[in-house]
């Protein structure tokens, strides 16, 4: 008897735990179902366009984004003057995307995509790990459907719709993507890692400004018992020194990029506020984002919550009053049992309160600001289903599924600028908030070459003004003389692929030269200039085409000389090729204009 009576047995491992492989593969089935939910709801975004709103100056109309070079690297790490974010990681990734599929939006919309997925597998393993570790005597499986149920709700909520439909979230998503990196890190006992990740979403974009408070809830939920005093809470912020040092940083960065930036954002609805005003307003801009987050309804890209706000002093007194509950409820739960639920509100109104109007002008708080705050009401979700029955499950499944029905309905708002700019309109309330919507229309219609739409719809928003019938509309068509050629957006684009070429970077000239000619075809100095820069890559037919359209178009002040130096060059092009009928006729049309 012993080891040498079964000899067939030596060598062989031990058998593998089949709850432990169950496990494994429910976490791997619930990644996929992620991934297929997120593909489902948002499968139109691919197809979306850049959008008059910060897509133009992130990247369409960027004079910053072309190859990656030393140039342009050590822009996006030096330049705190062009936007109010100090962005570099989140700028490479725009110049890598930028390398890979030029001014295309389905790259940009790709990665936004790609990014929101990732997001939300990281929040399911977020989730996953937390339920683990809050509730130690559920079944595994419990915990993972649990967890799975409140990432998929996390996902597919329309306060989602935002950053994963928009090609300029890419920033957004990055910072969050490193955040949720640096959380799971911690969660796992890397605190290296914990801590390089939360420098790189805070240099991808600062979203993440209170995530310390997140941290220390985290800590405090781990060492309760020995948390009886202010002091004993102190030194867990104390431990989380490094991470605050970072975020002080981070938070001087963007606030010295916001006074240095050109100011494009600037508005004239932003009234002055004193600090009892802007105690209501942050107090309301929570009440706000929470009730977004209970009920995503009337959804915008942008609110005029807060336009013309003054409150009196019985708003200020309330404010003060919701303030003092906040509170009381803090210190009650604390000196309670329900440690979890606390630590889950401090990590809340940390994630959160950095973006609801501290700053020293009006906010009104967007949708994609609730991104953070959301996973922790993801992770508080996820505990209520592996804590209760059957009937909580269905009911939260049935939600997600009503959910995801909603993102995808409202998603195509955001495939174009007059779909955002017109939904934004509709949930306008204050008439020179809608009025200035109605200007942003009017340039986006003006910049297309509709002068005569451009100008109807900028006297109507003029007459809401207060301003005088005779006074020039702001678009329209005296406005558009000196664009006789082309829409002023194509005029953009060809001058910025002008700029490009003369810099070097001749992919980036025809990208611009090319979507100078998506908004204006029959325009000739973009025809001209696609034209020469594809002859000096030896290609001839598509030259002869730009050609044909500056020959045929009735109107054109293209300079003879250049006209004639790409005739003769696409005739040299023709020659090579043998076809010497072709070009003597062109040489024939060269020798008509002048030298």
């Amino acid at each position: 008897m012993g080891l040498n009576s079964d000899p067939i047995q030596l060598g062989r491992p031990a058998p593998a735990d089949p709850r432990a492989l169950l496990n494994e593969r429910l976490l791997w089935l619930g990644a996929l179902a992620l991934v297929l939910l997120c593909a489902t709801v948002f499968r139109e975004v691919p197809g979306f366009g850049l959008l008059a709103f910060d897509d133009d100056i992130n990247i369409s109309l960027n004079p910053h984004l072309g190859s990656i070079g030393s140039g342009s690297v050590a822009w996006a790490f030096t330049d705190m003057s062009y936007v109010r974010r100090y962005v570099p990681l989140g700028w490479l990734t725009l110049l890598m995307v930028h390398g890979a599929s030029g001014l295309s939006p389905a790259g940009y919309h790709a990665a936004s995509l790609t990014l929101h997925t990732l997001n939300a597998l990281a929040v399911f393993w977020i989730g996953t790990r937390l339920l683990a570790e809050a509730l130690p005597s559920a079944d595994r499986r419990r915990v993972i459907g649990a967890a799975w149920v409140g990432a998929a709700w996390w996902a597919v909520h329309p306060l989602r719709v935002e950053l994963a439909a928009w090609a300029s979230g890419v920033l957004n998503l990055q910072g969050d993507f490193f955040l949720l990196v640096s959380f799971a890190a911690c969660l796992e006992g890397a605190g290296v890692l914990c801590l390089v990740a939360y420098g790189l979403s805070l240099l991808s974009y600062p979203t993440g400004i209170g995530y310390v408070g997140a941290l220390v809830a985290l800590d405090a939920y781990r060492n309760w018992e020995g948390l009886s005093s202010l002091e004993k809470w102190l030194t867990l912020v104390a431990r989380r020194g490094a991470w605050l040092a970072l975020s002080v940083l981070g938070g001087g960065l963007a606030l010295l990029a916001q006074g240095t930036a050109s100011g494009i954002w600037t508005t004239a609805l932003q009234p002055a506020l004193g600090a009892g005003a802007r105690i209501v307003q942050v107090a309301e801009s929570l009440l706000i984002t929470s009730s977004r987050i209970i009920v995503p309804s009337g959804l915008s890209p942008i609110y005029d919550t807060f336009v013309d706000f003054h409150p009196g002093a019985l708003a200020v007194a309330g404010a003060l009053a919701a303030i003092l509950m906040v509170i009381t409820a803090l210190v009650l739960l604390c000196h309670g049992r329900n440690r979890g639920l606390l630590c889950l509100c401090l990590a809340f109104l940390s994630l959160v309160l950095p973006y609801l109007g501290w700053g020293s002008t009006l906010h009104s708080p967007s949708d994609r600001y609730a991104e953070l705050a959301s996973v922790v009401v993801a992770v508080g979700l996820g505990w209520a289903v592996a804590v209760s029955g059957r009937m909580l499950t269905a009911a939260a499944l049935a939600v997600i599924a009503a959910l995801g029905v909603a993102s995808a309905r409202l998603a195509p708002v955001w495939r174009g600028d007059l779909e955002l700019l017109r939904r934004a309109e509709s949930v306008m309330t204050h008439p020179e908030a809608r009025a200035e919507i109605e200007l942003r229309i009017g340039k986006v219609l003006f910049l297309r070459g509709d002068f005569g739409e451009a100008e109807r719809i900028s006297r109507s928003a003029m007459a809401t003004l207060g301003m005088p019938a005779t006074a020039e509309p702001l678009y329209g068509a005296n406005g558009a003389r000196d664009y006789a050629e082309a829409a002023p957006l194509a005029v953009q684009h060809n001058g910025l692929g002008v700029a490009m070429a003369r810099s070097g970077d001749l992919r980036s000239a025809e990208q611009h030269f090319r979507a100078a000619l998506e908004v204006s075809p029959d325009f000739p100095k973009a025809n001209v200039n696609l034209a020469l820069l594809l002859l000096s890559e030896g290609k001839a037919d598509e030259p002869l085409h730009c050609y044909l359209t500056v020959a045929l178009a009735p109107q054109g002040s293209v300079d003879p000389h250049a006209l004639r130096a790409m005739i003769l060059r696409l005739a040299d092009a023709y020659r090579l090729r043998g076809r010497q009928d072709l070009a003597e006729a062109l040489a024939q049309r060269a020798a008509r204009l002048p030298g």
